[in-house]
């Protein structure tokens, strides 16, 4: 990789000059601003007042480019190929009065050690660490005009958000619930995903039944009969609004005395922000805080309606480790906060016991491996009215080390809404560096849309489920219900459910040496799936369902499937099962 990057830089400099002197508008002749492409470079112009200006164009090679630049320096930079290219890094090509402003660490791009970078004739070429299928690095913090919404008549601020693998913007917005409330949305300017009927749009989830009311073809209104999260979907799983209908916070037993950090309505540069013992961290409405935050410590809380944003952040560059980071502490809760654009993990409770997530709204699929909310080495950890959008996985509970293989336990996820772009809705375990994974219940939950492209190579049955569990080094993954979860997914999904027993694949991340594998399985025994069904192919058959056991040594026992939507395929091997039921196919 690094050969790569030296070899494009060094490609970018000695083409500086004709470059320059090629662009209409660049440099050479000191135009307002332009765009240009030539083998991975991304011209970004200059301006005649360098202190500020936007820039919004496509090149002829098809990558449309966003720019911003405020008091000097970059302040938006967004870069969408018509054809991404995972191994492909582009140069972008700055003039140095402006690109010297960047904070290329710290909350800025990669860290120095992942940029190339050469200077000439008053240009900066530089070369990140960033796939060209999408780059995106953003100190915007205004609403977007795309999508209008009131509530009870008074408007609310519409946001957007990215979603960088499949390469498009959705939209969110929060108010405060009031009894009888009635929410208006209004398509507010042309987008090329959002067709002409707008109002012909669904209002997820279907289960709700939300009956909507026509205004004219670009409005629609519906009644909110309580708080709760709603999804407006005008072309399917293309641009959709988010919805937070929040209640009114209830006050919090056993935080009532601690120290307040607050955050009030603005856009606020925050970094990393640490909460300690009886701390709160309350992010008011309005609130756009940039940076992340740790918690280490008991009785802590993180609470409000804001936002938190890591839209400055480039991929596992993350001040403080992870956007929300919950450390060995205990007795914490976070509720009511949106967590928008995290670079790696996104809301990490490690080595925790006794944390509350309620009603959280995680607006991912920036980055990949932004995994919504990952439970590693904790117990007694509830996760409820939440909504999670991830590129990953939504939930994944982990065992890694340096928690002393303590086990990931009594964990409750009901009443929430997820979305995977790519992945899994749960991924239980794989990295099982735990000794069991016990007593989790997944009720009460609906899963808007999640990966669907068909794979039928069992190696690669982990990207595209809805609930996976995988139980490798040995672990034990038992007393599991999986209950009363809703599929609106109209497309057919791949995999509902994949629970079996493995080796595990990647390396490293379970602390084995780069050069070897752990080649152990785990165990799992005493799991039910109860009432998983499509809501838009209720009798089925939809989606793959697999079932098996590793070794004679290594066993799935006691697993039950009951009023499950019937599956279109199932794998099973009945060899190394025991009790389980599995749709009119039994092993004993």
């Amino acid at each position: 990789m690094k050969e790569k990057l030296m070899t494009v830089a060094a490609a970018v400099f000695a083409a500086a000059a004709t470059m320059a002197a090629d662009m209409p508008g660049g440099a050479a002749n000191g135009g307002r601003a332009s765009l240009e492409d030539r083998n991975g470079m991304i011209f970004l112009g200059t301006s005649t007042d360098e202190r500020g200006y936007k820039f919004s164009g496509r090149s002829a090679a098809g990558v449309d480019v966003d720019m911003e630049v405020r008091d000097g320096k970059l302040y938006h930079l967004y870069v969408k190929p018509d054809k991404p290219e995972w191994n492909k890094f582009y140069t972008f090509v700055f003039k140095e009065s402006v690109a010297g402003h960047i904070r290329w660490a710290n909350g800025g791009w990669p860290a120095p050690d992942k940029i190339k970078s050469v200077k000439k004739d008053g240009l900066l070429y530089v070369t990140p660490h960033l796939p060209s299928w999408m780059c995106l690095y953003s100190r915007r913090t205004e609403v977007d005009p795309v999508y209008r919404l009131w509530a009870d008549g008074k408007e609310v601020p519409v946001y957007e958000a990215y979603e960088g693998y499949q390469e498009k913007r959705y939209f969110f917005a929060n108010f405060d619930w009031r009894a009888g409330a009635k929410v208006r949305v209004a398509r507010a300017s042309e987008f090329d995903r959002l067709p002409a009927a707008f109002s012909a749009c669904d209002i997820l989830p279907l289960v709700r039944k939300t009956a909507k009311r026509a205004v004219d073809p670009n409005t629609v209104e519906f009644d909110v009969d309580a708080p709760a999260h709603y999804v407006v979907e005008p072309n399917g799983p293309n641009s959709p609004l988010f919805i937070f209908a929040n209640g009114a916070p209830a006050p919090a037993a056993g935080f009532e005395g601690n120290k307040e950090i607050r955050y009030e309505a603005g856009a606020h540069d925050a970094g990393v922000i640490r909460i300690g013992n009886n701390q709160t961290l309350w992010l008011a409405d309005g609130a756009v805080v940039r940076g992340s935050v740790v918690v280490a410590g008991t009785n802590a809380a993180i609470r409000g309606t804001g936002i938190l944003c890591g839209n400055a952040y480039t991929r596992f560059c993350v001040d403080g480790g992870h956007m929300l980071d919950v450390r060995r502490s205990k007795s914490v809760l976070i509720e009511g906060v949106t967590l928008r654009g995290s670079a790696n993990w996104t809301l990490v409770v490690s080595g925790s016991d006794g944390v509350v997530i309620d009603n959280v709204k995680i607006m991912g699929g920036r980055m990949i491996n932004d995994d919504g909310i990952d439970i590693v080495n904790s117990r007694n950890v509830i996760i409820r009215g939440s909504t999670v959008y991830a590129q990953d996985d939504c939930v994944a509970p982990k065992g890694v080390i340096g928690f002393g293989d303590a086990p990931v336990e009594n964990v409750t996820v009901q009443d929430c809404l997820f979305w995977s772009v790519e992945a899994n809705v749960l991924r239980c375990g794989h990295e099982c560096s735990a000794e069991a994974f016990r007593n989790i219940a997944f009720k009460d939950c609906t899963v808007l849309h999640t990966d669907v492209r068909p794979r039928h190579d069992t190696a690669a049955e982990w990207p595209d489920t809805v609930f996976a569990l995988e139980a490798t080094r040995g672990t034990v993954m038992e007393n599991h219900v999986y209950e009363n979860i809703s599929i609106d997914d109209p497309r057919p999904v791949s995999h509902i459910a994949a629970v079996r027993t493995q080796k595990f694949e990647t390396m490293n991340w379970s602390g084995k040496p780069a050069d070897t594998k752990d080649t152990s399985y785990g165990h799992i025994r005493n799991v039910t799936f109860r009432n998983v069904r499509s809501t838009r192919c209720p009798s089925g058959p939809f989606g793959r369902y697999v079932l098996y056991g590793a070794t004679p040594s290594n066993r799935v026992e006691n697993v039950r499937f009951e009023n499950c939507t019937p599956p279109a395929e199932k794998v099973f091997r009945p060899a190394f099962t025991d009790n389980c039921d599995f749709f009119g196919e039994t092993s004993r």
